[in-house]
């Protein structure tokens, strides 16, 4: 996959009108976390993706969240995610729940991740 670049990230700040969210901050995905307990504990950077408000950006690309939906059964919000890197972009559903109190879920419908949260 590609690397997000810089004017993809001012373009998906700029405009951004959406509240925080019960998933706003940054975040550790759990496969760059060499097994540490913690974000500071896996080393640079702390919290290499973050949600804000309508916004992800991960290292590889960034999306738009939008049209949240409680999925009450899951305890989760389903949202519609518009995606891009630096030469792709594409519409996909993306289910957010949490697994305890720090650890995040994100379902892509074919993989998921799990995130921690960074304190």
């Amino acid at each position: 996959m590609m690397q997000i670049g810089s004017v993809l990230l001012v373009g998906l700040l700029i405009g951004s009108a959406a509240g925080a969210t019960p998933f706003d901050g940054k975040y550790l995905p759990e496969e760059f976390s060499g097994g540490a307990g913690t974000c500071a504990g896996a080393g640079q950077p702390d919290g290499i993706t973050w949600i804000e408000g309508d916004t992800i950006v991960t290292t590889l690309f960034g999306c738009r969240l939008s049209n949240p939906v409680e999925v009450r059964e899951k305890n989760a919000v389903r949202y519609d995610a518009r995606c891009q890197s630096e030469s792709e972009y594409g519409d996909e559903q993306l289910l957010l729940s949490w697994i305890g109190d720090r650890l995040l879920l994100l379902d892509w419908g074919e993989y998921s991740e799990r995130w921690l949260k960074c304190r």
